[in-house]
């Protein structure tokens, strides 16, 4: 992961900056990145371009919910499913060749 992206997702949990979090919640914080990049490429077939901000978006949302998820238990919000959604939507329209839409 990048040094970007690992910020973002501190950010979003609700640290200052990935540094300041301590050893064992940037360990988390790694690990929910992790997750979210092999689930979102396992289960729903998207693959993570770090140089594309919605993709980025997408990991840091999903690893953020993780994050939150194993305190709380919480279901994966709507929000979430509904990007993961269109992520699959766009991903499906730019691999078919325009002649074939």
């Amino acid at each position: 992961m990048t040094d970007a992206t690992k910020a973002l997702l501190a950010a979003n949990v609700g640290y200052a900056s990935y540094t300041a979090a301590p050893a064992a919640m940037q360990a988390i914080m790694d690990n929910c990145l992790s997750t979210a990049q092999t689930r979102l490429s396992g289960e729903n077939s998207i693959d993570i371009d770090e140089t594309n901000p919605e993709d980025v978006s997408l990991l840091v949302m999903f690893a953020a919910w993780l994050f939150r998820s194993r305190a709380t238990g919480d279901a994966k919000p709507e929000m979430l499913k509904s990007t993961i959604r269109q992520t699959q939507i766009r991903n499906a329209l730019t691999e078919v060749p325009p002649n074939e839409l």
